[in-house]
C-alpha cells in the first residue's frame, strides 16, 4: 500500500507555474500598464486642472467681495511690495519701464484673507514644490506678504499677475487702483487678472530662466494650457 502511493504522486504534474507561463503573465502586465499608466497621468493632470480653476475661482469670488468693499477699485499696493519677477530696472521704478515683468501676489493674498479665509487656494497643484531659492520653480513662489514684510509661515501664492505688474501706472494694462473696466482694452471678460504659472514651448519661457537656464525637458503645468482667471470671476483653461 505504501509503495502504491509512491508510485501514484511520482505520476501527478508538479504544482505551480512553469517558467513560460510566468513569463506570459509578467508580459501581458507589462502592456497593460504600458496602457494605462499614460491614462492614470492624462487623468491626474485633469484633476490637478480642475483644482486649479476651482482655486481661481475662490479667488475671484473674493476679489468680486473686495470690490464691492471698496468702491469697485483694485487694490493699490506700495511698490516695495509688489515683488516683481524680474524685477525692473532701476532706478527707472515706478515709472515707465521696458520690461514687462509678472508680479508675484503675496502682496495680493493680505487683501484677499478676509475673503477667501483659504490659503490653500493660492497654489496650484501642477507645480513643483518650492525649492528654497535653489530650483528655476522658486521664481514662481512668493510668500504672504504683509506691508513691507514676507511672511512664508502664513502661506505661499505660485499664481501670478500681467496686470499688477506693469511699472507704469499710466499704462493701460496697468490695474493697480483702478477700476477693472479701465484696465486694457476695457472689456472685462477679455482681460485676465492672474494665472497660473507654467512652463512649455508653445509659449514665451523668458520669466522663468533662472540664471540664463530654463527647466529641462518641456515641463507644462496644464497640459499644454494656461488656467486663467478673469477680471469678471470667471476662470478657465486656455491654449497659446
Amino acid at each position: 500500500m505504501p509503495y502504491f502511493r509512491a508510485s501514484a504522486s511520482r505520476g501527478r504534474r508538479p504544482a505551480g507555474f512553469t517558467l513560460i507561463e510566468l513569463l506570459v503573465v509578467i508580459a501581458i502586465i507589462a502592456i497593460l500598464a504600458a496602457i494605462l499608466f499614460p491614462v492614470f497621468a492624462q487623468a491626474r493632470a485633469s484633476a490637478r486642472g480642475t483644482r486649479c480653476i476651482s482655486n481661481q475661482r475662490n479667488i475671484g469670488m473674493g476679489m468680486q467681495q473686495y470690490l464691492q468693499d471698496y468702491d469697485g477699485v483694485l487694490p493699490d499696493p506700495a511698490w516695495q511690495d509688489l515683488q516683481f519677477t524680474p524685477s525692473p530696472p532701476a532706478p527707472a521704478a515706478p515709472g515707465p519701464s521696458s520690461l514687462k515683468p509678472y508680479a508675484r501676489l503675496g502682496w495680493f493674498m493680505a487683501n484677499l484673507d478676509p475673503y477667501i479665509r483659504n490659503r490653500d487656494v493660492w497654489v496650484c497643484p501642477s507645480i513643483p514644490p518650492y525649492a528654497n531659492e535653489s530650483a528655476w520653480s522658486d521664481g514662481l513662489y512668493a510668500p504672504y506678504r504683509l506691508p513691507g514684510q514676507d511672511l512664508p509661515n502664513l502661506g505661499r501664492t505660485n499664481y501670478l499677475s500681467a496686470k499688477f505688474a506693469e511699472p507704469d501706472p499710466t499704462k493701460a494694462r496697468c490695474a493697480r487702483g483702478k477700476m477693472p473696466e479701465m484696465v486694457g482694452t476695457g472689456e472685462v471678460s477679455s482681460e485676465h487678472l492672474l494665472y497660473c504659472g507654467f512652463y512649455s514651448r508653445a509659449w514665451d519661457p523668458a520669466p522663468w530662466r533662472r540664471g540664463g537656464s530654463t527647466p529641462s525637458g518641456d515641463w507644462q503645468a496644464h497640459r499644454d494650457r494656461r488656467i486663467e482667471l478673469f477680471f469678471d470671476g470667471h476662470a478657465k483653461a486656455i491654449r497659446p
